[in-house]
């Protein structure tokens, strides 16, 4: 798992146990087959330094578990990158610009 820079495993952790917490374990995705969906498939940088990769996705439903995870993501410095159900790649993929950055994902 890519961690967000200057973000350690430690509050990585508790940030991600929070969110199961607000939005339901199942809504929290670590697990790299799961994370690999939020890849960028075009990618010519696959597997090296400069792949842009996240390091977990949050998929909140409600306006107030988008709120707790904005707000535990705050507390923890984490980078979130918010993505769209749209279909237009044209607009950017779910590949987060920054990587270890964590993808909110509102198709939950």
């Amino acid at each position: 798992m890519s961690l967000p820079a200057g973000v350690s495993r430690a509050d990585l952790d508790d940030a991600v146990r929070q969110w199961k917490s607000s939005v339901g374990a199942e809504w929290v995705f670590t697990a790299e087959e799961d994370v690999a969906l939020y890849r960028d498939a075009y990618s010519p940088f696959w597997g090296e330094e400069e792949d842009r990769v996240a390091s977990a996705a949050v998929a909140p439903y409600t306006v107030e578990e988008v709120q707790a995870v904005v707000r535990i993501a705050n507390e923890h410095s984490i980078p979130l990158y918010p993505i769209s159900t749209g279909r237009n790649l044209g607009y950017g993929g779910s590949a987060p610009v920054l990587s270890g950055s964590v993808v909110l994902d509102p198709s939950g």
